[in-house]
Order: C-alpha cells, then structure tokens, then sequence
C-alpha cells in the first residue's frame, strides 16, 4: 500500500512539473541581446489634448498627398550583449530627420541600451538625443524611454508620445514596428 501511495506521489509531482500552467516568463533582456530588427512599420498619430479627430500618418504606405517611405526599413538595430546599440544603414536607408544615405553599409555604435526591470521601457543613451532623453536613429527623441509594447522572436514594438504644437495643445503618438533578422 505505501508502495502505492508513493508512485501516486511521485508521478502527481511528476506530472505537475510538466504542466502547461507553469512556463517561466519571457525575459525581454535576453529576447533583445545580441538580436537585429528592421523596420517594417512606421506610423504616427497626432490629436488634440482636448476634443476629438485624429490623423494616423503611415510611413511605409501613402498618405493624403506625401509618397511612401520606405528608406526607412533599410535600417538594422542590433542590441549588442555588452549594452551597445548598433545601427546599420544599407543604401538607400534614410531615418527620421535625417537624409537619405546612398552609399549605405554604415555601421555605428549609435549608444547604449537598456530596458526597466519591468521590461516595459527601453531606454537608449546617445549623444544625438538631450540629457535624459531616448533617441533612436528611425524614431523621435522620447523624454525618458520608449514604452516597449511588444518583445518577442516574432517583433520588437516601441510607441513614445509627445505634447506638440505652438501652444502645446496636440499629442504625437509614435509606434514603430521591427522584425527580427
């Protein structure tokens, strides 16, 4: 009988180790270390702080009378393991506020990066953005970090937001989308 009560002890604590319910989570650190991403999507929305209506301006497919941009999906991002950010624009490439780059195959170390310990902000330290600011080459500078919305080794989603206009009275949402390499 004690022989019994064993086998059922063991293979309930077996069986329960092997259960679905129990997958360690995601540690979007290491989904980011040492990995690439290209562009794939760019949009940015603007509203007003108070009232309603919203334009949604998708750069990699035409809007109102402005042509598609896809330059900027010739950009890489490399999340190098030792906190490094490195950016690679093939030819063609371009990035927002900064021109078109015809010769291509530049590689840089753009700065250092480093996500909060709830992986939910990604902060990246360049001499390109001001103190205390985010920037990386194919998005605006964010105070702070850009909100990570997504990390996985299907997509790397960041959004940022920011107050605009004269009296700053609208709001920019950035969202851009990466694919792994």
């Amino acid at each position: 009988m004690k022989s019994i009560l064993k086998l059922l002890l063991v293979t309930t604590l077996g069986l329960s180790a092997c259960s679905k319910d129990h997958t360690p989570p995601k540690d979007s650190k290491i989904a980011l270390q040492g990995t690439s991403w290209r562009m794939t999507a760019y949009s940015v929305e603007t509203k007003p702080l108070t009232g309603t209506g919203s334009r949604i301006y998708d750069f990699f497919r035409s809007y109102s009378q402005y042509a598609p941009v896809p330059c900027l999906g010739l950009n890489t991002l490399t999340f190098a393991s030792s906190g490094e950010l490195l950016w690679t624009q093939e030819a063609g490439g371009c990035t927002v506020g900064i021109s078109q780059n015809p010769q291509g195959g530049a590689i840089s170390t753009w700065g250092k990066w480093r996500l909060n310990d709830a992986k939910t902000q990604l902060t990246v330290d360049t001499e390109f953005a001001a103190p205390g600011s985010s920037m990386l080459p194919v998005m605006y500078a964010a105070s702070g970090a850009y909100e990570v919305i997504q990390v996985d080794k299907s997509a790397l989603i960041l959004s940022s937001k920011h107050i605009i206009g004269r009296q700053k009275d609208s709001l920019l949402i950035e969202r851009t989308v990466f694919a792994p390499l």
